[in-house]
């Protein structure tokens, strides 16, 4: 959060820095004397470039929200599984346990004749 921040400060001070060179009128048009020149088309380079990441920066964390919002809805869908297997492993040994007592019914009831 700080890079952003400090990068959002020389962006602007960049900016600044453009809007205040020393530029001359010719042909209806605004264009960079000597030295002004090279530092313009710099300090435009360096705009650009700066633009283009805060459009990745933008895109990437956009990308990580749904990104974990997806991994939040996996990890709900995760658990359901597991309590439904839960459940049915639960079903399952009350099953096996109630046949377990009538084989033990079953076998005192033959032994008693």
């Amino acid at each position: 959060r700080a890079e952003y921040v400090e990068l959002e400060n020389d962006h602007e001070i960049a900016k600044k820095q453009l809007s205040s060179l020393d530029l001359s009128h010719s042909h209806g048009g605004v264009v960079a004397t000597g030295k002004n020149q090279t530092n313009a088309a710099t300090l435009q380079q360096k705009l650009e470039s700066e633009d283009k990441y805060k459009d990745i920066n933008a895109r990437l964390r956009k990308l990580l929200a749904e990104e974990r919002k997806s991994l939040l809805q996996v990890r709900q869908n995760y658990a359901a599984e597991l309590k439904i297997r839960t459940d049915m492993e639960l079903l399952l040994r009350q099953c096996v346990e109630d046949v377990r007592e009538e084989i033990a019914r079953r076998h005192v009831e033959t032994a008693q004749f």
